[in-house]
């Protein structure tokens, strides 16, 4: 009885999966499904729409608009690469929570203030200003993250959490289109500003998610050496394999050398004497066939 009582009084422990084990992690894959969320939102057809009914549907006032983001994402992916290893990933994170938090703010009041004070023609200026707020954003955070995912995932496991992440992406590229549909669905199924506008809006409180996320991410957790690919470590390992089978072959090379190193000088000594035994035959031969001569 006493040994039941034991046994179910023992807990009960669960091992964790050491892949998502690390904070930084979980973070990331939870951040992957939130910024696809939101960006769907409102860097997408929406924006696209917006721009069309206050430019009286110019196609290339969206393309201004889209290319000033993905020009300033692009301008500043190789300097902050180089910078996020000098004074940290985590320092750039929350510098790019900052400024998702003005994007979010200044987007805010381009389509809640502003309308009332200018026309569309001059709210257009003020949406690229927002969409170049958020390519700055993207440029901020997109290679320290992914250094920081990528050194707090445990060798072996990296291909298998980058599958989980991108289809997390794909789920939140799924979400905000069917978070639009639901907007449209209770404002009305038409293109109008003030529809659009709830859809922009509400990716824009959506961006909370993301952002806040970024604020928990800690350099201190990347594992370090023991998250380096498997080829490094493979050449690694090969080396050293390397390296003990030539010092092995060595050793045996030099116990073999003293086993045999009598045996190779009488082998030396007999054909030495076997060669000075044929020089005294020939020298008496000469001389015997001199003196006939």
């Amino acid at each position: 009885m006493r040994s039941v009582q034991q046994a179910t009084s023992q807990p009960t422990t669960t091992t964790a999966n050491p892949i998502t084990a690390n904070p930084n992690v979980r973070l990331t894959l939870l951040y992957s499904f939130a910024v696809s969320t939101s960006g769907s939102l409102l860097n997408t057809t929406p924006l696209a729409a917006f721009i069309l009914l206050i430019r009286d549907n110019s196609n290339s006032a969206v393309g201004v608009a889209t290319g000033i983001q993905g020009l300033i994402n692009l301008l500043m992916a190789l300097p902050i690469g180089a910078l996020s290893d000098r004074i940290g990933r985590q320092a750039l994170l929350r510098t790019a929570a900052g400024t998702a938090l003005v994007a979010a703010a200044f987007t805010a009041v381009c389509l809640l203030l502003l309308p009332r004070y200018m026309s569309n023609f001059t709210l257009y200026y003020y949406i690229c200003g927002a969409c170049a707020l958020w390519g700055l954003f993207m440029g901020l955070h997109s290679a320290p993250l992914d250094a920081l995912f990528a050194d707090s995932v445990p060798s072996g496991a990296r291909s298998r959490v980058y599958v989980w992440r991108s289809q997390l992406r794909s789920l939140g590229q799924v979400a905000g289109p069917l978070i639009s549909i639901l907007i449209f669905g209770i404002y009305g199924d038409t293109w109008r500003l003030d529809e659009l506008r709830v859809v922009l809006l509400a990716g824009v409180a959506a961006s909370l998610v993301p952002t806040a996320l970024l604020c928990c991410f800690r350099d201190d957790r990347a594992l370090g050496g023991a998250s380096e690919g498997l080829l490094a470590s493979e050449t690694r390992r090969l080396e050293h394999q390397t390296a003990a089978q030539a010092a092995a072959a060595l050793d045996e090379q030099k116990v073999w050398r003293s086993q045999h190193r009598g045996s190779v000088a009488v082998r030396l000594f007999c054909v030495r004497r076997r060669w000075c035994a044929s020089a005294s035959v020939s020298r008496t031969s000469r001389r015997s066939s001199r003196s006939r001569t």
